[in-house]
């Protein structure tokens, strides 16, 4: 079997997407009659050595052993990639824990506290639980010194004065995702011709989709336009012409609109009702494109970029069904919430 140049071949690929649950997987954990159920039908899919001779379990516990699997599944990807690749996966996977802090930002930012929001939380490496809590006893600036890594504090210390003058916590948000995305582009460019291209696609569509929801977010809160433009990543990938329209219009589902009108007709809906729905529509383009790299050839490092990506999402799927059964909610509403579900 023809392999490519890192020596990898279609049956490796094959071999990654053996390690997603498949729509069975789905269906029997939407199914579960509790907790207790869904776990043992969990124990019975690859995430088996978690959950495996697991009938009661806390749900602190549950928390602690998904995100194990998944900085386990991590691991495992950066060290089978090629050398070149691996600082770029590393930033992949540091762009998914900066997805807990914007979380816990946005919590602090709205004065909840962490027995509100700790099921709405997903820990995750050096954002876990212990940490989440601390950060949420404190007011935001003074949480914001709890965080280890110099470079991140800096870059949210610069945007306080944007987030006190508007009151919105999007600022300190885009600021962590322009630190990444612009760390994650200029590792990209250093790949070879192949693996660029494929992971250069993936992050310039991450990084419309942030943008897409900085604008309609801003219009809901009828920020001026220059305050959304300044919030929005400069890096965008296919969308120019789309956001200076966008900008123009005062109701946000038709800034919507004219955003999901040109490049990424087919990929967005045109038509939705709440910003949610927005929200929910552009997680659900991430997944669609990062499924298209497994039909791609030959093995490339965007493969494994998407792959880390599905495999998080696969997580808050997962995390958002054994939370539905852990507090008995209908089917239905479990399904309205998962992004595997989404359909438009």
């Amino acid at each position: 079997m023809r392999a490519s140049k890192y020596g990898y071949s279609v049956a490796r690929v094959r071999a990654l997407k053996s390690f997603m649950l498949t729509e069975q997987d789905y269906e029997k954990l939407i199914k579960s009659e509790d907790l207790s159920d869904a776990i043992r039908k969990i124990s019975g899919t690859i995430y088996a050595p978690y959950f495996k001779e697991v009938s009661q379990i806390s749900w602190i516990e549950v928390e602690k052993r998904l995100i194990k699997a998944l900085d386990d599944t991590y691991k495992k990807v950066v060290e089978m990639a090629p050398p070149i690749a691996r600082k770029i996966l590393e930033l992949v996977k540091e762009k998914l824990e900066l997805e807990t802090l914007k979380q816990l930002i946005r919590c602090s930012a709205s004065k909840l506290s962490f027995e509100k929001v700790a099921k709405l939380i997903v820990p995750l490496g050096k954002y876990d639980l212990e940490f989440s809590r601390k950060f949420l006893e404190r007011e935001l600036e003074e949480a914001i010194d709890l965080i280890m890594d110099e470079e991140i504090r800096e870059v949210l210390k610069e945007r306080l004065e944007d987030y006190e003058r508007l009151g919105i916590a999007t600022p300190l948000e885009v600021a962590l995702d322009h630190y990444v995305f612009s760390k994650m582009l200029n590792e990209a460019r250093k790949l070879p011709k192949l693996d660029r291209n494929y992971c250069e696609h993936l992050i310039g569509t991450e990084i419309d989709a942030i943008n897409i929801v900085i604008l309609v977010r801003g219009k809901a809160m009828k920020l001026k336009a220059a305050d959304i433009e300044y919030m929005l990543i400069p890096e965008k990938y296919k969308l120019k012409r789309e956001i200076t329209a966008a900008l123009g219009v005062e109701d946000p589902l038709e800034a919507y609109r004219l955003l999901a009108s040109g490049y990424y007709i087919g990929k967005l809906p045109l038509r939705v009702s709440s910003i949610e729905d927005v929200e929910r529509a552009v997680k659900k383009m991430i997944i669609n494109e990062s499924y298209k790299m497994f039909i791609t050839y030959p093995f490339h490092a965007g493969l494994l970029y998407a792959f880390m990506n599905l495999k998080y999402y696969e997580i808050r799927d997962i995390r958002t069904i054994l939370m539905g059964k852990y507090l008995g909610v209908e089917e239905d509403f479990i399904r309205e919430h998962l992004l595997y579900t989404y359909k438009w």
